[in-house]
């Protein structure tokens, strides 16, 4: 019922008809941009494939290309590669993307659960699946493969980052035995702070328990950073830096600027004081209090200036934070000056490229940095501009017809079981891979039959009714 086009329903009502013909509009033009889409994937496979990013001085990666010529975040210039190299061992869903009946995010998901042998029984189940049942499908997918592979501990990861409210995030996944030792760790923080405190959770936080597991972690960076003994390592490298203007620290206003990402409030700063941390005084912009005479290297206090300044890798398009160097706009060795308006912090890869003379620097007449390949040719981001004939133009001319129900599920709001769903898709993938001779299986897998289609153990959430 929800796959069916205006065209086919009998509607009296004007205002009906309206909606519908909305919703027809709707999704002919989902279907106009996943068929575009597929072209342009394409296309960034092709260059890929053939290496032309390795022909702009500074690009270091197929990624840093994306996101330098397309405006993509790394995080989706990474996506976008891996569904371009997957799709490659891929035809049909290749065939069905460019059709327009998947979105890009459809393939996504295809792309990280399918095999080559099982890619057709794949893409039928995934063109009967509304969006949110296949990310739920290839959920489940993926867990039983998980389990079955025993792949936890070399799939683990850790990633963090700050976030524009001030608060910091932490996700990943790693071996249940890890994951023991690390509960078992928590749980030790937990005793000592409640028995050092002496007081329970904190009610007034969203999560009581939550919050004071969050007290745990970070009770143990300090025990870590302290070296167990009470005593701080006076080291840069264990240093976490906070920038605040001075007016607003008097005033208990504003943020404070985290070096590496992040913003936190005033009041956590006036804390971190009044707990013996150091404030160090820098006058910014054109003063000379930074300057380091004819030292090579900058000192803490200049380094914490030039972070202040300019917060990432200062060359086009990069936007690293990690690990960065500074380098001399005016070499040492001609006379330059270890100070703040002759020192901009590089990554590494980018830093080199001065020294190899593959790239070099200029000011302009407003003192901002202008860069040039070994051609000669300025290194800018350009910017990002959309022009002639529309994607539907396009996709004709591709020989692509997308009408309202090109990229329609084929599931039509019934009830169902996708737990089931998976289990079957197991199943083929078994019969298929062994046909294949890729693995072997035991006698008792010949045997092995999938629970009925309304299990009555199957939870609510496996049990799929239809999509809000």
């Amino acid at each position: 019922m929800f796959a069916m086009p205006v065209e086919a329903l009998e509607v009296e009502d004007e205002h009906d008809r309206a909606w519908l013909e909305l919703e027809d509009r709707m999704t002919a033009h989902q279907g106009e941009i996943n068929a575009a889409m597929a072209a342009h994937v394409a296309m960034i496979g092709e260059h890929l494939e053939a290496g032309y990013w390795t022909r702009h001085d500074g690009v270091v990666s197929p990624q840093a290309f994306l996101t330098w010529k397309l405006g993509l975040t790394p995080h989706e210039a990474n996506r976008m590669l891996e569904i371009a190299v997957g799709l490659k061992d891929l035809p049909l869903i290749r065939k069905a993307f460019s059709e327009g009946r998947l979105s890009l995010q459809q393939v996504g998901i295809l792309v990280s659960i399918a095999e080559p042998e099982i890619e057709a029984r794949l893409l039928e189940k995934a063109l009967g699946l509304s969006g949110a049942q296949l990310a739920r499908f290839a959920s489940h997918y993926r867990k039983a493969l998980r389990t079955e592979g025993d792949t936890a501990h070399r799939e683990r990861v850790l990633t963090t980052g700050h976030r524009g409210d001030g608060s910091w995030t932490i996700n990943g996944g790693m071996s249940s035995a890890t994951g023991a030792l690390i509960d078992k760790a928590l749980e030790a923080a937990l005793s000592e702070l409640m028995e050092r405190d002496d007081r329970g959770l904190d009610d007034s936080a969203d999560d009581p328990f939550g919050a004071r597991l969050a007290d745990c972690l970070s009770h143990i960076a300090e025990s870590f950073m302290a070296g167990g003994d009470g005593i701080r390592k006076n080291h840069e490298r264990h240093l976490v830096t906070l920038h605040v203007d001075l007016e607003d620290l008097l005033k208990g206003e504003g943020v404070a600027k985290i070096d590496g990402g992040g913003i936190t409030g005033i009041d956590t700063v006036k804390e971190l004081l009044a707990g013996g941390c150091s404030l160090v005084e820098m006058i910014h912009h054109d003063a000379n209090i930074l300057t380091v005479s004819d030292r090579r290297r900058a000192n803490a206090a200049l380094k914490r200036a030039i972070a202040a300044r300019d917060q990432c890798c200062a060359f086009p398009g990069c936007a690293r934070t990690a690990y960065l160097e500074n380098h001399h706009y005016k070499w040492v060795s001609e006379g330059g000056t270890t100070e703040l308006m002759n020192e901009w912090p590089f990554c590494w890869t980018h830093h080199r490229l001065f020294h190899d003379r593959l790239v070099t620097i200029e000011k302009t007449a407003s003192g901002e940095l202008l860069f040039r390949d070994h051609f000669g040719q300025i290194i800018e981001r350009g910017p990002i501009t959309a022009s002639g004939a529309g994607i539907a133009s396009v996709n004709r001319e591709r020989g692509v017809e997308v009408t309202p129900g090109t990229c329609l599920p084929g599931w039509g709001g019934e009830e169902g079981n996708l737990a089931y769903v998976v289990d079957l898709a197991l199943r083929d993938r078994y019969r298929v891979l062994k046909e294949a001779g890729a693995i072997e299986l035991d006698q008792s897998d010949d045997d092995w039959v999938p629970p009925e289609p309304h299990d009555e153990d199957a939870t609510p959430s496996e049990r799929d009714g239809p999509d809000p």
